[in-house]
């Protein structure tokens, strides 16, 4: 569930927490929760509080970045973004801040782009 420190997808900058702007996270996490998540993306958080990484574990004050869902392939070309399906799984941003909360985390927080930012006490 974890991606590997740095991980981005190619077709967006690189996110920064809105309450620390100069930081960059730690760790980005891209969950992938299968076919049988609601639509509405309001499931529970037990799901995401098992993948998230223990507060203390990535340092204090370190932000871990939680996306909608798993990183997509950067498709190319007009036809290809017009007829392949965007993925329907994702995590709605309430149920991802909930967990981070959850789990330990403060300063919760979201970017426009609607990744959960949450930096370890």
């Amino acid at each position: 569930m974890t991606a590997p420190d740095g991980e981005r997808r190619d077709s967006a900058p690189p996110s920064a927490p809105p309450l620390d702007p100069t930081a960059l996270p730690q760790v980005s996490i891209h969950p992938s929760v299968g076919s049988d998540w609601p639509a509405s993306g309001l499931g529970p958080i037990l799901v995401l509080l098992e993948g998230l990484p223990d507060p203390q574990s990535v340092g204090k004050g370190a932000w871990i970045a939680v996306f909608p869902g798993p990183s997509a392939p950067r498709r190319k070309g007009i036809v290809s973004r017009l007829f392949t399906p965007r993925t329907t799984e994702h995590l709605h941003l309430a149920v991802r801040c909930t967990a981070l909360l959850a789990r330990g985390y403060v300063r919760i927080c979201a970017d426009e782009h609607g990744t959960a930012f949450g930096q370890a006490p």
